[in-house]
Formats: C-alpha cells, sequence, structure tokens
C-alpha cells in the first residue's frame, strides 16, 4: 500500500546512530538489476563484513532477479540486515533470510539435489517453484503417472485452503490460474488419454515435501469399492474435499450433514445411491456437488435451495411427487457449467409452479443445459416455457419432451452463443422448432421425431425469408420419417 512511510521508516533506521555503529558497511539501492551486475564487487566488499542494505520500493517479483542478489549476500557476517519496502505482497516471501539452513530441510535439499541428477536447471526451476505462491499447490498431483483432470485439482487445492481469494473471482478461477501457471511451468504435463500428469521429477519432490502425508483429513477419497460410510464420518470435522465417485454406496448416513466445512462432495457414478440426507441444508459451505448418472428415487431432499454457495450440480432430479421441487433452482443464484435437469415429467400439477417464471433466466455461467423427461406428457410444454436459459448458454440437449411443439425460445436469435443443440425421442412432436436464425449454431442432432411428417420453412426461419439460415451449422445429424422436406 502506497503512502504509509515505509521508505521514511527505512531511511530512519539507515541514517540512525546505532546503525551507523553497527554495520561497516551500509548501501540504499531501488533497483534489484542494478545491484545483480555488481555481483563481483558485493561480494568482495561484503565478504566477512556486518553490512545493512536497504532495498526501497521494490516492484520487482521475478525470482531470477531475486537469486543472483542472494548469492553474495551470504557471504557477509552474523547479524548483517537487508530491509526492503515493496507495496507487492508476492515479494515478502522472496526476502527471507539467507543464513543456515535448517538441519531438516538440508536432507531434503540433499535429496532434491539427487533427483535433480547434477542438472542446475532443473534445481533452479524447482528453488523457483518452492518460493513462490506455488510451492504448496504443487504437491497435490501426489500419484506417479496419475491421471488427473484440472477441475479435480482445483478442487482439492480449495479443500486444502491452498486458494486465496482475490478480488471478486470465484475460488475456482483463481485456482485455474494456479494451474495455468504450473502447467506453463511444465510442472503438469498432457496425458496421451486426455487430463493431466504430474513430472515424475515435481512428483518425487513433493513426496519429500509431504512426508506422504496427503489429505490430513480434509481430503476423503475412496479408490476401492465401498456400499457405506460409517457414522463417524462426522468425526472429520475440517474435512472439505469428499469423493465417493463409482462406489456402491447405498445411502450417505445423515451425520454427513454435520460437516459444515464440506466444499465439495463428488458422487458420480454411484449408480446404488437412491437417496441423499434430510438435512442437507445444513452444507452450508457447500460449492460442488456432483451425482452425474444418478437417479435419486425421491428426487432432491427438502432444503436444497438452501444451499445457495453451490456452483456446480451437474445433476438435478425432480423426484416423483416433489414438483415443486423444481423451484429451488431459482434459488441457486451461482451455478456454472453443465446443468441436467432430469425427470421433468415429475412436474405433474403445473399450477404449482407457475409462479416460478425465471428459473433459469438469471444464470449467467450455466453454458449447457440438459433436460430430461423419461416419459413424456402434452403438458410439458407448459413446463419448458419455465426452463428458458440465459442468452449466455452454448449447448442445450432435450431428451423424451412429450409436447407436440416446442416453445418459441427453442430457436431465439437472441442466442447468439449457442453452438450446439440435440433434441432427441420426443416422438409426440408434429413439427421441429424454428433453429435456422441461430447464427453460432454448429452441430445440430435431431433424432426420434416419429410424428413429424415433414419439414418446412418454419424450420428454417419462416418470419426472415431474406436471411440465411444456419450460418455457422458444420454438422448435422438428422433421423426422422419425412414425407416432404423443404429446401430453403
Amino acid at each position: 500500500m502506497g503512502g504509509v512511510d515505509k521508505t521514511t521508516l527505512a531511511r530512519l533506521v539507515y541514517n540512525d546512530e546505532a546503525s551507523r555503529q553497527q554495520f561497516n558497511l551500509k548501501a540504499w539501492s531501488c533497483d534489484l538489476k542494478e545491484l545483480n551486475q555488481l555481483q563481483l564487487q558485493l561480494h568482495q566488499q561484503l565478504a566477512g563484513k556486518q553490512f545493512l542494505i536497504v532495498l526501497d520500493d521494490i516492484w520487482n517479483n521475478n525470482y531470477d532477479d531475486w537469486n543472483p542478489l542472494c548469492s553474495p549476500l551470504v557471504y557477509g557476517a552474523p547479524g548483517s540486515r537487508v530491509i526492503a519496502t515493496t507495496r507487492d505482497v508476492s515479494i515478502a516471501p522472496m526476502i527471507r533470510s539467507v543464513g543456515v539452513a535448517d538441519p531438516n530441510l538440508e536432507v531434503i535439499r540433499e535429496k532434491v539435489i539427487n533427483k535433480c541428477d547434477g542438472l542446475p536447471l532443473a534445481a533452479r526451476t524447482l528453488g523457483g517453484l518452492l518460493r513462490s505462491k506455488l510451492r504448496r499447490t504443487a504437491k497435490y498431483g501426489i500419484y506417479k503417472d496419475y491421471v488427473f483432470q484440472k477441475k479435480q485439482l482445483v478442487l482439492i487445492w480449495m479443500a486444502e485452503g491452498l486458494i486465496k481469494q482475490r478480488d471478486n473471482l470465484h475460488l475456482g478461477d483463481v485456482g485455474e490460474e494456479y494451474f495455468q501457471d504450473l502447467f506453463f511451468r511444465s510442472l503438469f504435463q498432457s496425458s496421451i488419454n486426455g487430463g493431466f500428469i504430474m513430472h515424475d521429477l515435481v512428483n518425487d519432490l513433493a513426496q519429500l515435501v509431504s512426508g506422504g502425508n496427503v489429505s490430513d483429513w480434509r481430503i476423503y477419497q475412496c479408490y476401492y469399492i465401498i456400499s457405506k460410510l460409517p457414522n463417524s464420518i462426522s468425526d472429520l470435522k475440517h474435512l472439505r474435499y469428499l469423493d465417493l465417485c463409482h462406489t456402491n454406496i447405498i445411502t450417505l448416513p445423515e451425520t454427513t450433514t454435520s460437516l459444515c466445512n464440506l466444499q465439495t462432495m463428488l458422487l458420480k457414478g454411484c449408480d446404488y445411491l437412491k437417496k441423499l440426507p434430510s438435512e442437507m441444508q445444513n452444507l452450508i459451505n457447500l460449492h460442488h456437488l456432483d451425482m452425474e448418472g444418478i437417479q435419486l428415487d425421491e428426487g432432491m431432499p427438502l432444503g436444497i435451495e438452501e444451499l445457495k454457495s453451490v456452483h456446480t450440480l451437474y445433476n438435478f432430479i425432480v423426484g416423483k411427487g416433489n414438483e415443486d421441487r423444481i423451484t429451488a433452482l431459482m434459488n441457486l443464484k451461482f451455478l456454472q457449467g453443465a446443468l441436467h435437469i432430469s425427470w421433468l415429467e415429475s412436474v405433474t400439477n403445473v399450477s404449482n409452479v407457475t409462479g416460478a417464471r425465471a428459473i433459469l433466466m438469471d444464470k449467467e455461467r450455466i453454458d449447457n443445459v440438459v433436460m430430461q423427461w423419461i416419459y413424456g406428457e402434452s403438458r410439458d410444454r407448459v413446463i419448458l416455457e419455465m426452463m428458458k436459459p440465459h442468452g449466455n448458454f452454448k449447448e442445450l440437449t432435450k431428451m423424451g419432451y412429450g409436447g407436440t411443439e416446442f416453445p418459441s425460445w427453442a430457436g431465439d436469435p437472441l442466442f447468439h452463443n449457442l453452438v450446439g443443440i440435440e433434441l432427441t425421442n420426443c416422438d409426440k412432436c408434429t413439427t421441429l422448432p424454428q433453429l435456422g436464425l441461430l447464427s453460432s449454431l454448429e452441430d445440430l442432432v435431431i433424432q426420434g421425431f416419429s410424428n413429424v411428417m415433414n419439414v418446412n420453412r418454419g424450420f428454417y426461419g419462416e418470419s426472415r425469408s431474406n436471411s440465411n439460415p444456419f450460418l455457422a451449422l458444420e454438422t448435422v445429424t438428422m433421423s426422422l420419417k419425412l414425407i416432404a422436406f423443404f429446401f430453403c
């Protein structure tokens, strides 16, 4: 922060009579590179002497500039001091004591040197990594040759408290910046099978630094088949990341909802899970709930609308007899990414939810919407009218829709970002929606429309006959029982 007299304070220390008596040499500089160019002279002048150096108003946070500067300083006599003033908090960790290292760190130092196999550049890169803001985040790729996804690792970093809030950015966005920084340094590498792996050298270093203690009970991941969790899961008061993906879990104990620090719950592929705990609203810090592929008998539990911090919810299940639960989506204003809404036929009494006209309209960061009916009904059009997404979304999928025609918003030309549409098994539809005016549409799939007998000009955008339809279309997959197909 500027204007708080950092330089004035440093100057008072520099000019104080006591410092004149204590230090053989004193110097004041505002430029790191100026000192780096004088390394040899610094070494000769500082060797064996007590010195005081003031580095005033420093803005350089490049580790490669700090490293050469520190080299001659280690030859000074004990009691030497360096004072630095800066407005950049990222510089502070770089200005540390350069005296005798901790004996425990010396052991790690020798092991790291051996791992680097005599390559100075490798040692220097790792040294910079450990001094930077990434020095802790680097150890969470951990398993050698383990292929991980960027999202997965960012969520683990969040669980460990390694990501700090910055400006108005969500923690996930800051985490992605950290990830990209590590990737550009080649510490993470792309896997030939998709995803990422950690460089072997960094993996070995991470094991040394972490001492083999990966989770410290903030993270609970199951890599084997289990069918239930113990009630004692509630004892893990600091748990922030719970990964039960592809396990045989049947139910989650009610005590799970006492994990008030839990940020991430991953249940993807838990095919046997039919019910969530009834007090889910107690998970006040839950940000990510992945239930992809799950079919809950009773749908989302009561109180799900209280999870107002949730950012990702891959599957929202409308339970039988719980049709009003769909309005819970109105409260979840921070949803982003993909959203799958399933069992929409459960909304049988439309009058109970007719006031919910903006279920998705305010969800600016949702870019992929999937709407699924298992058993389509004619009333589905009224429901679909309420499900109009925000104009930012990019992909739309509708499966099993039971109406005879689509609402007008389905092909609204104001959806400038919409690049992909998939409409499948809409057996009761007699016409196709107007899609030709979607200027960014690239991929179109239409299958299972057994009652559509012709494709007319309305499909292309009849109201604007002078416009060129499907300007960006690249791929089309259509399976229809057609009698007539009118080309525009």
